[in-house]
């Protein structure tokens, strides 16, 4: 509409981009949006009274190089029960002013556009909802909300002009549902479950009245689309980035990494769905007083229970309270399963809504495993990894027997806490230590794969013992990592990465656990040498062994290690220096692996040169550290150029 426009004229040629409402004080609202997108109007609305109005009817929005107009008028929503409560959302306060005559005029046409017929309007109502999420499932909930504020008040007006009692009903329960079920999948955080549970307080308490049997009423399906909804907010705020919290010492080092405050939103937002479920479970055990009969209506079962138990696992950035609020919930299952199976009023009725199985135990795991401000983390979730196992061999809930996963997520934690911590962790535990736990789990699965071959360890279950053997930086590190590299090798499961991990391995493990040595102890110092020189041997015998491999082949990391490694591990002679120029010609005369991938995600100046094998900006750094001088570092190059240039020569003539 232009500046001059009638405000009637373009309600009524508009089917779904005006909403109206009347409340009791017959206030009405229109909300015009002439831009194709809904959040933009949202974001950029404007509050219009009647001395603006005449001169500014129109917000002008920029969008790149168009330029799209934006008209909203709002509406005093106090007298209508609908806007009571709800809190502080992201959408603007409304004005005090109603802009539409209170004629009936527009009621009527809204009244028009609706179907008669209740069963058609509500399965076109669905439909539609249906066909907003599947193009924009972030639009979908304001254009579903605004559709059925349309049938309220066609459903308003049918109510007043046919009192007899026999008026069609034009919005259902599941009207609702569907709208609460697009706000929940609309991935909009906060706003979606503010505004999902508004909607379920208005059909809880602002529905009453003579015809209020009639009208929507919260059923199951309501509250676990605000129970999700709530859920989906805790993961969706907790992941958004936000400024980085940390305590550092005198000397600038991070001494204690803060809470963010999205990890802080985020646990809000947990809380409200653990709140909403305890409010269902309330309103449950008083119908069942009030009615005195037995009824499922509105009972929590397993599914709500999962909803909560994801948003405090899955935070991004958990805490001990998070973790203990999950265990909180599960011991809240086991309790009510306990209740209802030996209350004598139970008996003969549906108590197995509430059974804890697989999925809650792997929730409450996964809550530990992601708590990372606690060391205690890994610890807790092996415990319950290990009451798991106990139940189910004791064949008390074989439904919860542990699967690979849970192994997975249990050494995984293991071996990220060794990764940050390093040699010590605040608990007090050696990071060897915590390298050794997950070497056991390994062994555990050994042993239950005799009986079960569904818990046998496969590639991935290795890796992850191999990735916290090297994260510790152990002088056994490089003696365990080629155990389970050679594992690897037996079942031709072994990567390139593999035979990487096991060079890097042997070339970090320098003076660890060694100690100090006084310079005049020969014999500790020749025992020094002699261990340094049997790591750089097994260094040597992974490069070989990838070089014969079949399954495998080096690359540009491969020769940085081992140049590393010979660096670190041999002795600084002149048998290291001609050992470092073998090195390096091996790497440029060895065809590199053909991986797409790394040539996607590398920059181009860190790729290999053409013809230059696997040499890379990365060995070439590794080697100018490697040699003693510079002079011998630009011969290794001019060496390398010389070959190089051969090789592409020859490769272009053989492609011509």
């Amino acid at each position: 509409p232009n500046r001059n426009s009638n405000v009637n004229k373009w309600i009524t040629s508009f089917n779904f981009g005006s909403v109206l409402f009347k409340g009791a004080n017959s206030h009405n609202m229109i909300r015009r949006i002439a831009s194709p997108s809904i959040a933009l109007a949202r974001r950029s609305g404007r509050m219009l009274n009647e001395d603006t109005r005449a001169r500014r009817g129109v917000k002008r929005v920029n969008v790149g190089r168009r330029r799209r107009e934006v008209t909203t008028i709002a509406f005093d929503g106090r007298d209508v029960s609908y806007f009571n409560g709800g809190g502080d959302l992201s959408i603007s306060t409304p004005s005090t002013e109603s802009l539409i005559p209170t004629d009936g005029s527009i009621t009527s046409v809204a009244a028009k556009n609706c179907d008669t017929s209740s069963s058609n309007s509500q399965e076109s109502f669905m439909n539609q909802i249906e066909q907003w999420v599947a193009m924009n499932p972030k639009t979908a909930p304001y254009k579903a909300e605004e559709a059925l504020s349309r049938l309220w008040v066609a459903q308003q007006e049918v109510f007043s002009e046919d009192p007899s009692g026999d008026a069609p009903i034009l919005i259902s329960t599941e009207s609702v549902n569907r709208v609460m079920k697009a706000w929940e999948h609309s991935g909009l955080g906060i706003v979606a479950a503010e505004r999902a549970e508004r909607l379920l307080r208005w059909m809880e308490e602002d529905l009453q009245g003579a015809r209020a049997a009639l009208l929507p009423r919260a059923d199951y399906h309501s509250y676990a689309s605000v129970i999700s909804s709530w859920s989906k907010a805790a993961i969706t705020e907790s992941a958004k980035p936000c400024k980085s919290q940390v305590v550092t010492n005198s000397r600038g080092r991070v001494k204690q990494t803060m809470i963010s405050q999205s990890t802080k939103i985020g646990f809000e937002c947990a809380k409200q769905s653990e709140e909403m479920l305890m409010k269902m479970q309330r309103e449950h055990e008083r119908r069942l007083q009030e009615d005195g009969a037995y009824t499922d209506e509105l009972q929590p079962d397993t599914a709500l229970f999962h909803h909560v138990l994801r948003g405090w696992s899955e935070i991004k950035g958990g805490t001990k309270a998070s973790a203990t609020r999950a265990i909180r919930i599960l011991d809240l299952m086991q309790e009510l399963r306990h209740h209802q199976s030996h209350s004598e009023s139970w008996q003969g009725l549906r108590f197995f809504k509430i059974l804890p199985n697989l999925t809650t135990y792997k929730l409450a795991i996964k809550a530990w495993t992601s708590a990372v401000h606690t060391p205690e983390g890994p610890d807790r979730a092996e415990e319950i990894l290990r009451h798991m196992l106990s139940m189910s061999s004791a064949g008390n809930a074989a439904d919860i027997s542990p699967d690979l996963h849970c192994f997975h997520m249990v050494m995984s934690a293991h071996a990220e806490l060794v990764r940050k911590k390093r040699a010590r962790s605040d608990d007090g535990v050696p990071s060897v230590e915590r390298a050794r736990k997950v070497t056991a789990l390994v062994e555990w699965l050994d042993l239950i794969s005799m009986r079960n071959s569904k818990l046998r360890p496969t590639a991935e279950t290795l890796r992850i013992a191999m990735h916290a053997w090297v994260y510790s930086h152990h002088v056994d590190a490089p003696q365990e990592v080629e155990y389970i590299l050679s594992r690897l090798i037996r079942t031709d499961s072994a990567e390139t990465e593999d035979y990487n991990t096991l060079i890097n391995a042997c070339s970090f493990a320098r003076g660890v656990g060694v100690g100090v040595i006084d310079e005049d102890d020969i014999d500790a110092l020749v025992q020094k040498q002699m261990t340094h020189l049997h790591l750089f041997g097994m260094a040597e015998q992974a490069l070989q062994s990838l070089l014969s491999s079949s399954t495998a082949k080096a690359d540009s990391a491969t020769f940085s290690g081992i140049l590393r490694a010979c660096t670190n591990l041999v002795p600084d002679t002149d048998e290291r220096d001609a050992k470092v120029l073998e090195l390096f010609r091996l790497a440029y005369q060895t065809e590199p692996c053909d991986s797409a991938v790394a040539k996607a995600t590398s920059p181009e100046r860190k790729q290999s040169p053409a013809g230059g094998g696997c040499v890379d900006a990365n060995v070439l750094r590794q080697l100018r550290k490697s040699l003693p001088t510079t002079e011998a570092y630009i011969k290794a190059r001019e060496r390398f150029e010389s070959y190089r240039l051969l090789r592409a020569g020859s490769s272009n003539e053989s492609a011509h």
